[in-house]
């Protein structure tokens, strides 16, 4: 149970860093990504012996290095402008640096996805590790996890 409440933690953190990211509020990305972070370190204690826990991070990864990236990026623009160079006030931050949507739509994508189906159920992985359970009504639920 643990291992879901991780999982499901770290991308309600990553979904608020990206938004966070797209409204310009880069100066509290850091603390949602180093939650994130925490969540994450939880599920790699258990990688080795749960196989759920590695399948989780294998989806976390991925998203967290791009925000993380993305974030770093902003703030050493942020850091290096021209309005830094020109401030009288050195603790004043210059204007955030906006984000591209389209390089954010899919990052907010997955982790929406992530959020409404956290299984998978109703996301094809290409790979043949998901199993099929046929419903009463004849339709067919794929899960990922064994």
């Amino acid at each position: 149970m643990t291992l879901y409440w991780s999982f499901t933690a770290c991308i309600v953190l990553l979904y608020s860093a990206t938004t966070k990211l797209l409204e310009g509020q880069a100066d509290t990305v850091d603390q949602d990504l180093t939650y994130g972070k925490a969540c994450m370190d939880m599920l790699e204690t258990c990688r080795s012996m749960e196989p759920i826990a590695a399948r989780y991070l294998d989806i976390l990864w991925p998203l967290y290095d791009t925000l993380r990236d993305i974030h770093h990026r902003m703030m050493g623009r942020a850091k290096t402008s021209i309005y830094a160079l020109l401030q009288g006030d050195s603790t004043t931050l210059s204007p955030p640096i906006p984000v591209s949507k389209a390089e954010m739509g899919p990052i907010s994508e997955t982790l929406s996805a992530l959020l409404t189906d956290p299984f998978g159920r109703k996301q094809a992985l290409g790979d043949n590790s998901m199993r099929r359970v046929l419903n009463s009504d004849g339709s067919c639920s794929v899960f990922w996890f064994r």
